[in-house]
């Protein structure tokens, strides 16, 4: 908008009784930070230009609302080797409310019948081993649900992880793989001496 030919360059607002403080944004909507969720807040705006300010609003009521949190539960880990001691990672869950606290609920979900204790299920980056599985057995896909919950009470919708558990190699598959490791710098070194 403007005033008089001279563009609003700003604006400001009162809560309450208190000073008129500069808004964190240059544009309508104005943007308050620093409320807390729940509480009532009278409010009035005035717009600033190259000219001065202008004259305040009305005084408005309103009370800013928590959000809901949302939930990491991490990039899925599909190279973990048998009995190693796996990290979830839901350290990249966020609220948007500033000053909200996050809780955490790690559920085991798939269907695979092959159970694991985690260190601590309410932890933000629990642990626990993964299976034991023989050479012959097939890999195992574990899936766990992370559903986080800010000290309001909101729950997030629940995120998923896969951690893939491989068998440990053979003996005559890590031969191979070696074997293929000299073959390749016996090879570049005959090429280099020609």
């Amino acid at each position: 908008g403007s005033d008089f030919g001279s563009a609003i360059n700003n604006y400001q607002y009162q809560l309450g009784d208190t000073s008129w403080a500069t808004a964190a944004t240059t544009t309508s909507p104005v943007l308050i930070t620093g409320l807390t969720n729940g509480t009532i807040y009278s409010i009035k705006l005035r717009a600033l230009n190259d000219i001065g300010t202008g004259p305040e609003s009305g005084a408005i009521s309103a009370a800013p609302t928590n959000t809901a949190p949302t939930a990491d539960a991490g990039a899925d880990q599909t190279n973990v080797a048998s009995g190693a001691t796996v990290t979830l990672d839901g350290t990249g869950s966020r609220d948007p409310d500033v000053g909200d606290t996050l809780s955490f609920a790690w559920t085991q979900t798939d269907s695979t019948g092959t159970n694991v204790t985690l260190s601590s299920p309410s932890a933000d980056q629990p642990t626990f081993t993964a299976p034991t599985l023989g050479v012959n057995d097939a890999a195992v896909t574990l899936t766990f649900s992370l559903v986080v919950t800010d000290d309001k009470g909101n729950s997030s919708t629940a995120d998923t992880v896969d951690i893939t558990v491989n068998p440990p190699e053979t003996p005559f598959a890590e031969f191979e793989e070696a074997k293929a490791e000299v073959k390749a710098i016996i090879t570049q070194d005959a090429t280099r001496s020609l």
